[in-house]
């Protein structure tokens, strides 16, 4: 009787380990994006190796969002205020059973002088129109654009991206085209 009883037990304590684990391939992603302009309304672009795009990256760091937005600041060299939300959508990757969650942060700087981060190859201020033209990812290059158009909304979307099967080139498929979230 106490076999039975201790194998019982085991079994149902192994039942609700198991039942607790957590299936980390859907963990979402979020990325944090910087949309800072300076004195002049140019924006500030940081260049990974050939491609140039806004300062941000993955936030999976254990404080606060307005730390993490301090610390990407601190590391452009750049004091930034007046620091909002302005965008937020969702990208679904054909093959990636995980969604990104892009949030982009607007903010204004007075500061005269940035340094290029570790990892960076350069840092400069483009006007809005130049940036869209650097900028390789048409995501981001539509919610800067957006923010652009009109800095009091906050945006959000949802997007698709896929490879095109004949040119491979990226392809950008609307889910929930831009909207306003207030």
């Amino acid at each position: 009787m106490r076999f039975k009883f201790l194998l019982l037990f085991c079994l149902v304590l192994s039942l609700g380990t198991y039942a607790q684990k957590k299936d980390k391939s859907t963990d979402n992603y979020t990325y944090i994006k910087l949309f800072i302009t300076n004195a002049e309304g140019k924006i500030l672009l940081l260049k990974w190796d050939n491609d140039w795009e806004v300062p941000g990256a993955r936030y999976n760091a254990p404080y606060t969002i307005s730390r993490f937005i301090d610390t990407l600041c601190h590391e452009d060299g750049i004091n930034v205020t007046n620091v909002k939300l302005s965008g937020m959508y969702t990208v679904e990757s054909e093959g990636q059973k995980k969604y990104a969650i892009m949030q982009y942060y607007s903010g204004t700087t007075t500061s005269t002088s940035q340094r290029v981060p570790a990892g960076c190859a350069d840092i400069r201020w483009f006007t809005i129109d130049e940036a869209l033209k650097l900028i390789p990812f048409e995501d981001m290059k539509m919610m800067v654009k957006k923010i652009s158009e009109d800095r009091q909304a906050v945006w959000g979307a949802a997007i698709y991206k896929y490879k095109d099967k004949n040119t491979r080139l990226p392809v950008i498929e609307w889910r929930e085209p831009f909207y306003k979230l207030n």
